[in-house]
């Protein structure tokens, strides 16, 4: 039998933690219970515009709905960061949080247009050609002298 956090989630899809039904278990994660959150760099709070909710989804839940939820419920994100570092943040999640990153945080975020921003804000990736690893557009350079695992 599912918990009732659980079938929440089936029922109702990606929600924020604190709007579950039932206090949070070991069985929880047992039955799939997965959760979706950013962390700031040293804890600074601030710099994410306060307290992050974290968001309760299922595998079957796609990482687009997910992320949606994500930012609908921190909106703050997206007045304190970059389109660019918002989505460095997410894709450390990995490939599937990246695609989704791109795909669906366009819609939170105005155009750069031709104000000098290029293409680091346009949520566009390049693959390195050394590690394979995604790398947002214009920022090979920097992945390079850096995160690049060659």
């Amino acid at each position: 039998m599912l918990t009732g956090n659980v079938d929440y989630l089936s029922k109702h899809g990606p929600t924020p933690v604190d709007e579950l039904p039932c206090e949070l278990t070991p069985q929880n994660r047992a039955q799939g219970l997965h959760f979706f959150e950013i962390h700031g760099h040293r804890g600074d709070v601030d710099r994410m515009g306060g307290t992050i909710t974290r968001i309760a989804f299922l595998p079957k839940h796609d990482p687009d709905r997910v992320l949606r939820t994500f930012v609908n419920t921190n909106p703050q994100l997206v007045k304190h960061k970059t389109r660019r570092g918002l989505s460095q943040m997410i894709g450390d999640h990995g490939r599937q949080w990246k695609q989704a990153a791109t795909e669906v945080l366009g819609d939170y975020y105005e155009s750069t247009g031709g104000r000098g921003g290029g293409d680091r804000d346009s949520g566009e990736t390049d693959e390195c050609p050394f590690c394979g690893e995604e790398v947002l557009k214009g920022s090979l350079p920097d992945h390079l002298a850096g995160e690049c695992s060659r």
